[in-house]
């Protein structure tokens, strides 16, 4: 898991605004994705454990090093 990259239509196209591909130039931010198991509680990190999901928190920043920041934080908030 860990850091993944997404883009979104800078022009906010017809295309794009309905889940369409499309061509426009893009926008990307980067996302921290866990795996995580939910007691319903708290959300605990889990390693390939029967029940866990992957969860996925925005880091709303196209700066990689901001995003790794990010990506530690949330990691020990899990631990």
């Amino acid at each position: 898991m860990g850091l993944a990259k997404r883009g979104k239509c800078r022009r906010k196209c017809p295309l794009s605004t309905h889940g369409k591909r499309c061509e426009c130039p893009k926008d990307y931010t980067y996302y921290v994705e866990f795996r995580v198991i939910d007691d319903g509680k708290t959300l605990a990190l889990a390693q390939d454990v029967a029940g866990s999901r992957v969860k996925r928190w925005a880091t709303r920043t196209s700066n990689k090093t901001l995003a790794r920041q990010q990506e530690a934080l949330i990691k020990i908030e899990l631990m």
